[in-house]
């Protein structure tokens, strides 16, 4: 059982991450699909012991963000953003769909 298939998964964002030797999308959109995520950071193993990663955000309704090498600060940033985005558009789905109209 994924974390998102929890009974404590409602009105949850989950966001994972695909730690890979290059960046993959298909692997990403894979991981993102099977485990029912809202959304994913794909990014590469020389993130570590770094403060920056060559990152690119899959969310669940199949947008595709490639944030380039950016500081992890930054990325917390989108991943926050994105979570707030989401919870509006769960608490208010009419509003999110005039968004995207």
């Amino acid at each position: 059982k994924t974390v998102s298939e929890s009974e404590f998964r409602a009105g949850k964002t989950i966001i994972g991450f695909a730690l890979e030797p290059d960046i993959n999308l298909d692997e990403g959109w894979r991981k993102l699909k099977g485990k029912k995520l809202d959304g994913i950071i794909v990014n590469t193993c020389a993130s570590f012991c770094s403060n920056e990663m060559d990152a690119i955000f899959l969310k669940s309704d199949d947008t595709t963000i490639e944030l380039g090498q950016i500081s992890k600060t930054k990325m917390a940033d989108h991943i926050i953003s994105h979570i707030i985005s989401h919870i509006k558009g769960l608490h208010n789905p009419g509003a999110q769909a005039q968004k995207t109209s």
